[in-house]
């Protein structure tokens, strides 16, 4: 059992660790790693999207889009080949944005859990990964209108891959198809073939909820197959055309007009969702005697965008078919 002072000052040996000299708060670049990955790898959007590293608090995307044919004919020899193909360009930004993580920890707690192997790994994981939730959902959600409960989701200037805004949308108003896979088979149409060419639908995913999935499942379960019996029997994958149908905890399912499970899906490349982080992540405690709790506080600045809105799909607003 710790006493209080030997509790504070392995706390603090287990900071120095951490952070880069005495007085700084700013973690360690294999510690800000591990945190980000913590928060990548804890959620199964955010792991597939593509990430990049920012520098500095900007990030530019650009892209070089050829409209037309690049072959050309030669003119005969002797004579200058005048005809260029033309081209355009696109831009796309991230803009670093603060996000703050407060957790208070009991003496109780920490005195439970110090004495244990990476322990200050282990606090890192723990935040990082739940976290990671939170970072998935503001990364579909994201309204700079949002406000009370859901101020978190005003933080990013732009809004999230699932709000509506981007791509090939179908608001379904809360009515249900009469079947999920006729929402896939819209969703996927939608897109224009030309996105196929170098990125093959089992490239792609099928982003729904959980009760969405479930449905599919069940969908598949009534068909006279092998594959229907495996996805009644067993947890296995499932598919639409070869794309993966997979499942997010944080993709809404509410109840409106008194109908249960309205819900949103998302067709899409991962490599077209676009993440940065900055490794400028900061880690402070503070404590709180008579509370008998540290409080932890830490920072990380993050942002998310779309590099191809063409290339996205979604249905809003999608009820379950009876």
């Amino acid at each position: 059992m710790f006493t209080e002072a030997q509790l504070l000052e392995r706390i603090d040996q287990v900071m120095k660790g951490w952070v880069e000299g005495i007085g700084s708060a700013k973690l360690l670049p294999q510690q800000a790693d591990r945190f980000i990955r913590a928060a990548i790898d804890n959620s199964k959007l955010m792991r597939e999207v593509r990430t990049l590293e920012m520098t500095s608090d900007t990030k530019n995307i650009d892209k070089i889009v050829f409209g037309n044919r690049v072959l050309q004919k030669p003119v005969a020899e002797g004579t200058e080949h005048t005809d260029t193909t033309g081209y355009q360009t696109e831009q796309r930004q991230l803009v670093a944005k603060e996000f703050i993580i407060a957790v208070n920890l009991f003496y109780s707690t920490l005195e439970d859990n110090i004495e244990k192997e990476n322990f200050e790994s282990t606090l890192l994981d723990l935040i990082g990964g739940r976290a990671s939730a939170d970072f998935e959902e503001v990364g579909m959600y994201a309204n700079p209108a949002a406000s009370g409960a859901d101020a978190v989701l005003s933080v990013p200037t732009h809004t999230g891959w699932l709000t509506g805004l981007a791509g090939h949308i179908t608001d379904y108003n809360c009515a249900a198809p009469s079947a999920v896979s006729d929402v896939f088979k819209a969703l996927i149409n939608s897109v224009p073939s030309k996105h196929f060419g170098s990125k093959p639908l089992n490239e792609w995913r099928l982003y729904c909820s959980f009760q969405y999935e479930r449905a599919y499942r069940d969908e598949l379960a009534g068909r006279a197959t092998a594959a229907g019996d495996r996805a009644l029997l067993e947890d296995v994958p499932v598919f639409y055309q070869g794309v993966p149908v997979i499942w997010l905890p944080k993709i809404k399912t509410e109840t409106r007009e008194t109908v249960d499970n309205i819900s949103d899906v998302m067709f899409v490349h991962p490599a077209n969702l676009v993440q940065g982080w900055k490794r400028d992540i900061t880690l402070e405690r503070e404590r709180k005697p008579r509370k008998r709790q540290i409080e932890f506080t830490i920072t990380a600045r993050w942002d998310f965008n779309e590099e191809e809105s063409d290339a996205i799909a979604q249905a809003k607003d999608v009820g379950l078919p009876a």
